[in-house]
Formats: C-alpha cells, sequence, structure tokens
C-alpha cells in the first residue's frame, strides 16, 4: 500500500479540526455564547472570529503572492489581534457561526490548488514566512484553533479535556513530519504541562525535545510557559 501523501494528512487534520470546532460550539452554553468579551479575557465568539481573521489571512496572502501581488502589511500580532478583536466584538452569534464553517472550505480550496512539491518545496513564500507551505496549513488550519479550544476549557474548568485537546495536537503533528516536527510538538505540550501544574510531564518531554532542536534552547531558558520549572534539578540540569 502507498504511503499517504502529506496532502492527504493535512486534508485528514483539516476534518479533524473541523470535528473540534463544531464540538467546540455544541458545548457552549447560552451564556457562554451570549457573553461579550473584553480584551483581556476573550469569549468563545472572540476566539472564533480571531481564528477567521488568521485563517483567512493566510488564504488572502497566498492567492495575492501567487497572483503577483503583494499582500497588505499587518501589524505585530498583538496589535492586530486587538484591531481584530474590536471589529468583531459585536457580531451576531449566528454570523460568528457562518464566518467560521465558511473559513475551511478557503482553506481546503486553497489545499486542492497545490501539490505536493508545492508544498513541501522551501522558502516557497516570503520572509518572515520561512518554513514549507505545508507548515502553515498544519499551523493555520489545525494547531492554532485547537490551542484556543483548548485555552478556553482550561480556563472554565476543564482541565481533563483541555489535556486531551493539546496531546492531540502534538500527537497529530507528530504524525506529520520528521524529528524536528515530533520535538517542535513534544516542546509545545511540554509548555501546556509546565503551565498546568504537570511539572514531571513537562520534564519528560524537554530533554529530547531540547536535543532534536538545539535551536529552542536560547528561548526555553526565557520561555514564560517554562517558569514553574526553573527551580526542578532536572530542569536545571539541561543547561548544566
Amino acid at each position: 500500500m502507498a504511503e499517504e501523501t502529506l496532502k492527504a494528512k493535512l486534508d485528514a487534520l483539516l476534518k479533524k479540526a473541523i470535528e473540534e470546532q463544531k464540538a467546540f460550539i455544541a458545548g457552549l452554553s447560552d451564556a457562554q455564547t451570549a457573553q461579550v468579551g473584553t480584551s483581556e479575557k476573550w469569549s468563545a465568539k472572540d476566539n472564533l472570529t480571531h481564528i477567521v481573521f488568521w485563517q483567512g489571512t493566510f488564504v488572502q496572502q497566498v492567492q495575492m503572492l501567487e497572483n503577483g501581488q503583494t499582500p497588505p502589511k499587518l501589524l505585530d500580532d498583538d496589535p492586530q489581534n486587538e484591531i481584530n478583536f474590536q471589529a468583531h466584538r459585536a457580531q451576531s452569534w449566528p454570523d460568528v457561526i457562518a464566518a467560521a464553517e465558511d473559513s475551511y472550505s478557503g482553506l481546503f480550496a486553497l489545499l486542492e490548488s497545490h501539490s505536493e512539491a508545492e508544498l513541501t518545496a522551501e522558502k516557497r513564500l516570503p520572509p518572515p514566512r520561512s518554513n514549507p507551505l505545508w507548515r502553515y496549513f498544519l499551523d493555520t488550519g489545525f494547531v492554532h484553533p485547537l490551542t484556543h479550544y483548548a485555552d478556553f476549557y482550561m480556563e472554565h474548568g476543564d482541565m481533563a479535556r483541555a489535556t486531551t485537546l493539546q496531546q492531540q495536537i502534538a500527537t497529530y503533528t507528530a504524525n506529520l513530519g520528521g524529528e524536528d516536527t515530533r520535538a517542535l510538538a513534544d516542546y509545545n505540550l511540554a509548555c501546556f504541562y509546565a503551565k498546568t501544574g504537570q511539572k514531571d510531564s513537562a520534564l519528560a518531554l524537554l530533554p529530547n525535545a531540547l536535543k532534536t532542536l538545539p535551536s529552542l534552547v536560547d528561548w526555553s531558558k526565557q520561555d514564560p510557559d517554562l517558569v514553574s520549572l526553573h527551580n526542578e534539578p532536572a530542569y536545571q540540569a539541561l543547561y548544566a
């Protein structure tokens, strides 16, 4: 049997992300769907409009670049996210749901229009997008939205569901690429464990992640997600 192509794996991940989006929406209470968030604490609606914005932006940027056009320059993430938050905070819940569903149609169409070679080509997009195109489908269509759902579950007291979702992100991501991809997935999962008091689980993943991706070592020393580990002997031994 022929090995499944990367394009087919990405297609499956996008479908998995849609399932998680539906589960996220279905699990919300009436109060949560009606909640108006703040800049400091986003509501369910704010999380969805944020996800939709960045998915749409990715699709637009790729299409414009491939048509020989220059995409509009965006602000840094924090100010751009605040602008998007303010622009959509009064959007109705039905409109948010419709936009969230339509957003994946754009991603699927863009994925279908690219060959395996185009998805894996190095430096296909201009800086700062230095990774192959498939990485942005993974991040924008799968990792980014599921991370927001997990954070929402955690903020609302469902740590078990948040943990399961973060573990799924790591597992599906690791199965998509080589050792570097697996190491990055493990590092991100270790960060989640460290933020949520699961220190032993975090420390079990970090050594191999840092060994496989030495470029993470300097950042890991200042990564705010890992602060809870700083006094742990096993953490300190990583940098001895």
